[in-house]
C-alpha cells in the first residue's frame, strides 16, 4: 500500500491540443485499492511519465496506467472501480487521471521541474544551477525525491540540450575506475548502443583520480567523462 503523502506529490500535467482547443490532463499518484481495466497488453518503459504520456498518445480513453520502477512495466488501463478485485502492489504504483484538475497543475510541484518531450522520449526534468560533485548531485536529487537522469536514446540527449541552456551538467552515469559504466539509481551497466549514442569515440577510455563521472556537453550534445569531484550544475527527474 503507498502512503497518503505519496498522493500529494506525485502529480503529473499534460497539454494537448484537442479539436484545435488546448487542454490540461492531470495523472495523480494514486494510494487507492481498486482494480483497473486494462486497454491492451503491458510494455516496457523507461519511466512513469514515459509511460503516461505512451498510454495517452495511444489510447483516447487512457485514464489510468500502473507502473512498476523497478521493472519498467506499464499497463494502460481505462476505468478503475472499487468493487473490482484491487490490482497488486507488485503491478507497480497507480496513476488516475483527474476529472477536474487544477489549471496550475505541474509536473511536480516544488521541485522545479519541467515536462519535456522530444521524438520518442519524455520527462519531468529540472536543471539545478549549484555547482556541486557529483556525490552531491546525487543525495540532492534523492532529497527531493527526484533521480538522477539517465540517457539511451538521441531523444534524450535533445531533450538535455534544450534544458541546457549552454550549460555543462551532471548526469547519472559513472564508473569504479574501469571501462565499465553504471547508472546510479537503476545500477543497470550501459549497453553498448548506450555507450555509443551519448559519448564521442574513445571518450570511455579517460580516468581520473577522483573517479569518473558523466557530464552531458550541450555544444557537442553528447556526454563527456570527467573527475567526479569537480564541481558542476546537475541534473535530476522523475
Amino acid at each position: 500500500m503507498f502512503s497518503a503523502s505519496l498522493v500529494l506529490v506525485h502529480a503529473f500535467a499534460f497539454k494537448t491540443i484537442e479539436a484545435g482547443t488546448l487542454s490540461q490532463s492531470v495523472f495523480q499518484l494514486s494510494n487507492n485499492a481498486v482494480g483497473s481495466t486494462a486497454l491492451g497488453a503491458p510494455w516496457q518503459d523507461r519511466s512513469r511519465v514515459s509511460c503516461i504520456v505512451t498510454c495517452m498518445e495511444t489510447y483516447a480513453n487512457c485514464n489510468s496506467v500502473r507502473f512498476n520502477p523497478t521493472t519498467g512495466v506499464c499497463t494502460p488501463g481505462s476505468t478503475t472501480s472499487y468493487t473490482a478485485p484491487p490490482d497488486s502492489a507488485d503491478d507497480g504504483e497507480l496513476y488516475l487521471k483527474l476529472e477536474n484538475p487544477s489549471t496550475d497543475a505541474t509536473c511536480d510541484s516544488g521541485k522545479n521541474v519541467s515536462f519535456q518531450k522530444y521524438g520518442s522520449e519524455s520527462s519531468c526534468i529540472g536543471l539545478y544551477k549549484t555547482q556541486v560533485p557529483f556525490t552531491d548531485y546525487t543525495k540532492n536529487c534523492a532529497k527531493i525525491g527526484l533521480k538522477t537522469v539517465q540517457v539511451a536514446t538521441a531523444d534524450k540527449l535533445k531533450i538535455l540540450q534544450n534544458i541546457a541552456n549552454g550549460t555543462d551538467f551532471w548526469i547519472g552515469c559513472y564508473s569504479f575506475g574501469d571501462a565499465s559504466y553504471f547508472w546510479f539509481d537503476s545500477g543497470q551497466s550501459l549497453t553498448s548502443l548506450e555507450a555509443n549514442t551519448i559519448f564521442p569515440v574513445g571518450e570511455m577510455n579517460k580516468t581520473f583520480a577522483g573517479g569518473n563521472c558523466c557530464q552531458y556537453c550541450p555544444h557537442n550534445n553528447t556526454a563527456s567523462i570527467v573527475d567526479c569531484s569537480r564541481k558542476a550544475p546537475y541534473s535530476c527527474e522523475m
